[in-house]
């Protein structure tokens, strides 16, 4: 029939043990620089399937991954960090010894909201009745920061003012 015998023998190695799939967890070092915010952060693969000594294997939640600095990340990025496995642990997943993790950045901004302490009066806390307030100045103003669209989402009756007097 026209087939051909390449091979008479083909060895085959197959781990012996106990197998589960656990989630990979993601470690971070560092902040971000000035002005960025983390918005999420996602790993693929979510998980993968170990194989070891049932003991070891039964003592394993998750697989950390190697740390990544945030130092220098200055837009949503993706990076491929490898898998910590511990002594003695393999994984039976046909993919390589790493997953890339998505970490989405966005730029802060800043906005100002000038508050009319008139139509929304500060709550005092912690006032000494030994002493008496006066609030000299009705108008007041607020920075806030934050990504645009959150800003976007605030206005000024959402903002209130609240004066701790501990102290004085």
């Amino acid at each position: 029939v026209g087939l051909k015998q390449s091979h008479q023998h083909a060895e085959v190695t197959l781990p012996i043990g106990k197998k589960k799939t656990v989630p990979l967890e993601m470690q971070f070092t560092g902040q971000l620089p000035d002005g960025l915010v983390q918005i999420s952060s996602a790993v693929h693969p979510e998980t993968i399937t170990i194989i070891g000594k049932p003991d070891l294997i039964d003592s394993i939640s998750s697989i950390k991954l190697a740390t990544i600095s945030l130092d220098n990340i200055i837009q949503t990025s993706k990076i491929n960090t490898k898998f910590l496995l511990p002594d003695g642990i393999g994984f039976l997943d046909q993919i390589e010894n790493n997953a890339v993790v998505t970490i989405q950045v966005k730029e802060q901004s800043i906005y100002d909201y000038n508050l009319d302490l008139l139509k929304s009066l500060p709550t005092i806390i912690n006032q000494n009745e030994e002493y008496d307030y006066e609030i000299m100045d009705l108008d007041i103003k607020v920075k806030v920061k934050s990504i645009a669209e959150d800003l976007l989402k605030i206005s000024p009756s959402d903002v209130s003012v609240k004066i701790n007097m501990q102290g004085y």
